[in-house]
């Protein structure tokens, strides 16, 4: 590869990524692709998320639209991984969401990090080492 792709240091992975159709998730698949991996991303909204995608060298990245907050869609997001390429060799996380104005709240917790955290946690549960 040369140096304006990136250095092929994630060449022949696999990555899934989260939360990756704006922000850091997004700039995360950027870097993957840039770097040699394939890539599975997903996030709430088709659109942004073929965006990421056509972007993209081609061949390198999938987009599924998916929320983690379901458990059906983490299972059908890893499996394209697993069907697209076979394998599977990075999980990152980066989903999120808005938090109403009592998400801070003793009582009202249950939202941003949340959505985080439940999807990271069945990721890694399910599917990790």
């Amino acid at each position: 590869m040369n140096k304006e792709s990136g250095t092929g240091r994630l060449e022949g992975k696999v990555a899934v990524i989260t939360g990756a159709t704006s922000g850091i998730g997004e700039a995360t698949v950027d870097a993957c692709c840039a770097e040699g991996a394939r890539v599975v991303f997903c996030g709430r909204n088709e659109e942004p998320g073929r965006q990421v995608e056509w972007r993209q060298p081609p061949g390198t990245a999938v987009s599924v639209t998916a929320d983690v907050q379901k458990e059906e869609d983490i299972v059908r997001i890893i499996h394209t991984a697993v069907d697209q390429w076979d394998r599977l060799d990075v999980l990152f996380n980066d989903a999120g969401g808005s938090a109403p104005p009592n998400a801070w709240s003793r009582r009202g917790r249950r939202t941003s990090s949340r959505i985080g955290q439940d999807g990271g946690v069945t990721f890694a549960l399910r599917y990790g080492p």
